[in-house]
């Protein structure tokens, strides 16, 4: 039989309005409208299975391992009103209240910080929050402290992941500058210190991020370019392959063959013959 599991727990702090649990074996229809009530931030945390979310007109996958952070105003809930299988966590913030671990100079900069949708957590995240939970249903005589020091964790643990993945996406925009500048420069002596300026990064730290995204060191990469470069303009019959090679950035015919020949297993006539076209004389 399909159930739910339903949590929803007062909290001992003014910033946070709504803290839940919501856990299904299966499916089950009708069970979570598309809707938006009070002006707060909704912070939610998808600990295991897959869900389909409208979150304003978009749709999106949300897999385990998720933070959701939405906006006041905007709707959100299960697609055609459907509650899928899995466990979830939700956190309701208040705008005109101090959130837990955040300094009161540092909250005007957090709101311009937040950026609302997806973002992979890189905590497990049930733990955290059963733990919240737990802090919040105590009876200690610091239930207060204990629960705003667990919530200010998970704050900061939204905040860094966050960052991770705006650095992330920063990170790919300028290694596409350098791929871009890589192409339209083949013709040239690209040096490391070069590339590694256009994205940002120290030397010795581009050559690793570069290493990562391509599998080989730049030099590698660049000299592969050519040669793939060097293969398309051999199918142009009228291209001698001086001029080709010129193009390329060698220094003559017999400089370029030999890197052909190193990378390829044959000459550039070799290749081109192979191909079905003649060399022009």
């Amino acid at each position: 039989m399909p159930s739910l599991h339903l949590t929803q727990q007062a909290v001992p702090h003014p910033s946070i309005s709504m803290l839940g649990r919501s856990q299904t074996s299966e499916a089950l229809q009708h069970e979570l409208p598309v809707a938006s009530d009070s002006p707060v931030w909704k912070l939610h945390a998808f600990a295991r299975g897959l869900f389909h979310w409208q979150v304003g007109e978009e749709i999106l996958r949300i897999p385990a391992g998720s933070w959701l952070l939405i906006p006041p105003g905007v709707k959100h809930g299960g697609v055609g009103n459907t509650r899928e299988r899995g466990l979830f966590y939700w956190l309701h913030l208040r705008p005109d209240r101090l959130w837990p671990g955040i300094h009161a100079s540092e909250q005007a900069v957090l709101y311009d910080e937040l950026q609302p949708g997806l973002c992979p957590a890189h905590v497990e995240l049930a733990p955290h929050w059963e733990t919240l939970i737990q802090c919040a249903q105590d009876s200690h005589p610091l239930r207060k402290s204990r629960f705003s020091r667990q919530a200010g964790d998970l704050i900061h643990h939204l905040l860094e992941d966050q960052y991770r993945q705006r650095e992330s996406g920063a990170q790919i925009q300028r290694m596409d500058r350098v791929f871009e500048y890589i192409e339209a420069h083949l013709d040239l002596e690209i040096r490391n210190e070069q590339l590694a300026e256009l994205a940002g990064l120290r030397r010795s730290r581009f050559t690793d991020v570069f290493k990562a995204a391509t599998g080989l060191p730049p030099r590698s990469y660049l000299q592969a370019r050519r040669m793939e470069r060097a293969r398309e303009l051999l199918r142009t019959p009228d291209l001698r392959i001086i001029d080709l090679a010129l193009d390329l950035g060698f220094a003559s015919s017999q400089a370029f063959a030999s890197s052909f020949r190193k990378h390829c297993g044959m000459t550039p006539t070799q290749w081109r013959q192979q191909t079905d076209i003649e060399d022009p004389v």
